[in-house]
């Protein structure tokens, strides 16, 4: 599982029907929103929950991020491992590949398979992550420089609708050079 962030009782519900033994839960980046269900699904499943070694101070914040923007302070999930640039992990049958894409967070990472990217709140459909919640505008451009070198992929951001790297090299300003950081 990537980027926990929804209801945990609409997670658990739905891998208890899907008949899913969660063995992974992988977050792109240490927000709340990405992050908020990981304890619960943590603790209900067994799953290894893990993040880039950069975001787990973000983690271990996690309750006073949700207090300031959703008045309840949700506790952190115990953080298992860390991943690595270049590190290859097995999701179900898809083998996929870490890459660290710091800018919007310092330990955002993308996920690449064969023929997509989860990209977090790195690249959206035209446009980029902010970088004002412990990001950097630097590394996030030098980030979207190592991205426009990949192949075309279906990008699937962690919000908002799925595009293609192709479309975001013509289409996105700050992809395409109209827009710097």
């Amino acid at each position: 599982m990537v980027d926990p962030g929804g209801d945990p009782e609409d997670i658990l519900r739905f891998l208890d029907e899907a008949e899913v033994r969660l063995k992974l839960i992988l977050s792109t980046h240490g927000h709340f929103d990405h992050v908020m269900s990981a304890s619960v699904v943590r603790e209900s499943t067994g799953a290894k929950y893990v993040v880039h070694e950069n975001d787990v101070p973000l983690v271990k914040e996690l309750s006073t991020w949700t207090e300031r923007f959703l008045g309840e302070r949700i506790p952190s999930p115990e953080v298992d491992a860390t991943v690595r640039d270049g590190e290859v992990i097995e999701l179900g049958n898809e083998v996929v590949e870490v890459l660290w894409t710091p800018g919007h967070t310092m330990g955002s990472i993308s996920v690449v398979g064969l023929d997509f990217i989860l990209t977090g709140d790195t690249l959206f459909k035209g446009t980029v992550g902010r970088t004002d919640f412990g990001g950097s505008p630097q590394l996030l451009s030098t980030t979207l420089e190592r991205l426009k070198r990949l192949p075309d992929l279906i990008v699937y951001p962690g919000h908002g609708s799925s595009t293609t790297l192709a479309a975001e090299r013509m289409e996105n300003p700050f992809l395409n050079g109209l827009l710097s950081l």
